[in-house]
C-alpha cells in the first residue's frame, strides 16, 4: 500500500521555473536510487529516486522527477511508514507547492488543497499504525517483507513479540533505523545461465560483514517475460579475496550455510555474518568447492 501524490504545475506563462532539485532534497533529506535490492546513496536515476533522512532511516519515498522539470512531479510514501518519515513526505509536498504556487495537487488520483494537508499529515500516520497493528495480529508464523530505504526488511516471530504492544510508531521507527544503520554488505544474486539452467549466485568477501539471506530466492520484482515466475535450478556462492584479488571458489548456498561461521539473527528472513577470514574461505572452498 501506498500514498501517491502528485503535483501538477498550471502557471502557463513563457518563463516558468523548473523545479530544482534542492526543493526536493531538503532539510536533511538524503537520496538515492535502487541497484537490485540495495539502495546506491547518492545517485539519481534518470527519472526516479529515493529519499530519506539519515537520523531515522526508514522505508524512504520515491520522487519521479526530472533535471528541467516545468509541468510535473510525483512522490510515493510506502505503508506502514513512520511518523518522522511521513512528516518528511509532506514537508516536501509543501516545499515544492510553495515553490511551484500556481500548482494543483492529487492525492491517490483525488485533488486536494494545501490546506488539507495537516489533516492528511495525522490521518495517515493513523494508518501506518492501524496497518502495523494488523500484522502484528495475525498468525504467529506469518512473515512480511517490507521494501525500505535501503534493503529490504522482513517481519518475522522476533520483530512481532518486538512490537507486540505498540501505542505509536516510535518501536517501528527505532526498528526500522537500527536494521538499516547496520555497517554491511546486503547480499543480492546474480543470474546465470548454465547447462540449460538458471543458477543463482551470492558473492561472499573475505573480512567483510554482510547480510545473507537464511534461504536463497528470486527478488520479489523479478518475473520472466510471460509473467510467470523467475525459476532458479541451483544455488551457489563465490568466495571472494580482496587481499589477494581473486575468487577462491564457489560453494553450493546448503554448503555456505552449513560451513561458514559466525550466524547471528539479522531479521525474519536474513542472518548477519561478521568478516569471514581468508583461511576459513579456503578451508571450504578445499571441503565443499564445486566447478562450475
Amino acid at each position: 500500500m501506498s500514498i501517491d501524490i502528485t503535483i501538477t504545475h498550471t502557471d502557463k506563462g513563457f518563463f516558468r521555473k523548473a523545479l530544482p532539485f534542492d526543493v526536493l532534497c531538503a532539510q536533511g533529506l538524503s537520496f538515492g536510487s535502487f541497484d537490485g535490492l540495495r539502495l546506491d546513496v547518492g545517485e539519481v536515476g534518470a527519472e526516479d529516486f529515493i529519499l530519506f533522512h539519515p537520523d531515522h532511516i526508514g522505508r524512504g519515498f520515491s520522487v519521479t522527477w526530472r533535471k528541467g522539470e516545468k509541468n510535473q512531479v510525483s512522490l510515493r510514501l510506502l505503508t506502514p511508514s513512520t511518523a518522522e518519515e511521513t512528516d518528511d513526505f509532506y514537508d516536501t509536498v509543501e516545499r515544492v507547492v510553495g515553490f511551484w504556487k500556481q500548482s494543483t495537487i492529487e492525492q491517490d488520483g483525488l485533488p486536494i488543497t494545501v490546506d488539507q494537508l495537516p489533516e492528511w499529515r495525522t490521518s495517515m500516520k493513523d494508518f501506518s499504525l492501524s496497518t502495523l497493528a494488523d500484522f502484528l495480529s495475525r498468525d504467529k508464523d506469518s512473515f512480511l517483507t517490507l521494501f525500505c530505504a535501503m534493503w529490504p526488511l522482513t517481519l518475522g516471530a522476533e520483530e512481532r513479540a518486538l512490537l507486540a504492544d505498540a501505542t505509536d510508531l516510535s518501536g517501528f521507527r527505532d526498528y526500522l533505523h537500527e536494521k538499516q544503520s547496520v555497517d554491511a554488505y546486503y547480499a543480492k544474486p546474480r543470474f546465470y545461465s548454465h547447462d540449460d539452467e538458471v543458477m543463482g549466485s551470492y558473492t561472499l568477501t573475505e573480512d567483510v560483514r554482510s547480510i545473507f539471506p537464511n534461504a536463497p530466492s528470486v527478488p520479489l520484482w523479478m518475473e520472466q517475460e510471460d509473467g510467470q515466475d523467475f525459476e532458479v535450478q541451483s544455488w551457489v556462492v563465490t568466495f571472494y579475496s580482496v587481499s589477494q584479488d581473486r575468487i577462491l571458489g564457489v560453494v553450493s548456498y546448503a554448503d555456505f550455510l552449513s560451513e561458514i561461521p559466525g550466524w547471528t539473527y539479522y531479521d525474519g528472513a536474513n542472518s548477519l555474518i561478521e568478516g569471514v577470514s581468508l583461511p576459513v574461505l579456503e578451508a571450504v572452498v578445499a571441503k565443499c568447492g564445486i566447478e562450475i
